[in-house]
């Protein structure tokens, strides 16, 4: 009986993450099947779609809703069997993550070096700079 009732605790965590607020189904199945089974490269390749807008914060420091809906996906795709493999995954994952800062400084960097590469003295006096804005998705807390 204690198992059919760990099932049924299962089933219904599997079912709070059958929607998909931050992408389509169709988009989060093809990173799975792009990235065959490997937990660092799903996580990494389906969170620099989710926060392309912020690529340049830590994962701790993401919102919440969507850090949260994250860590369930993954938890779904990448189920363990005990604490200690739980652990050891989400060490993996949120280095896979995290790694996703770099792309974002090395993408800024460059363009920062094109722009003053390809600026005259005219133009960079004449241009106003243009606010930055980042996109807030809904989402909830998660804590490696």
């Amino acid at each position: 009986m204690h198992h059919f009732y760990h099932f049924t605790l299962s089933l219904f965590s599997v079912e709070s993450y059958i929607s998909y607020p931050y992408i389509t189904e169709a988009e989060e199945l093809q990173i799975f099947e792009k990235t065959n089974g490997n937990l660092a490269k799903y996580a990494k390749e389906l969170t620099r779609i989710i926060f392309k807008d912020t690529l340049h914060l830590y994962f701790k420091d993401q919102h919440a809703e969507t850090r949260q809906w994250v860590k369930g996906i993954i938890d779904f795709r990448f189920p363990t069997k005990n604490a200690l493999d739980y652990k050891q995954k989400w060490k993996n994952a949120g280095a896979a993550i995290n790694s996703n800062m770099q792309l974002a400084g090395a993408s800024a960097e460059q363009s920062q070096g094109k722009a003053a590469r390809s600026s005259t003295p005219s133009a960079a006096a004449s241009s106003t700079p243009q606010p930055v804005t980042t996109r807030l998705t809904r989402s909830s807390r998660i804590s490696l």
